[in-house]
């Protein structure tokens, strides 16, 4: 198995989405330096049940991310009608300490910590 910084990227990547049934934090760490470079968005499921089996602690990690610069937002789906299918989709931002029970998340660079930072702000924080 290789992680993501063994791959050979012939351009800047902005976005990362992860549905690895647990593994989502070893994807990330096997992306370190790709994170540290790009600083892309990242997007995953991080179920609480699958990461406590694999002995990964989401809020740790969490905080970690946090540290190195990135918000969390929580993806939140809601029915704009019982009958139908989830179809209204918003941001909640998280701060730390972080809870264990998230699952659809969000993490973008900061503003301030290069363009994709600056574009996150505007999508996550739109004005008025």
């Amino acid at each position: 198995m290789c992680g993501i910084d063994d791959l050979d990227f012939q351009g800047r990547v902005s976005f990362v989405k992860t549905d690895v049934e647990g593994f989502e934090f070893e994807v990330v760490r096997g992306a370190h330096a790709l994170i540290e470079r790009d600083q892309p968005s990242i997007f995953g499921e991080f179920n609480p049940t699958w990461l406590r089996m694999r002995d990964e602690d989401l809020a740790g990690e969490l905080s970690s991310n946090a540290a190195l610069g990135n918000d969390v937002f929580e993806l939140e789906e809601q029915r704009s009608a019982n009958w139908r299918p989830k179809d209204l989709v918003g941001l909640r931002r998280l701060e730390s300490p972080f809870a264990a029970g998230y699952e659809n998340l969000l993490l973008l660079p900061r503003a301030g910590c290069g363009a994709a930072g600056a574009a996150g702000a505007a999508i996550a924080d739109p004005p008025g």
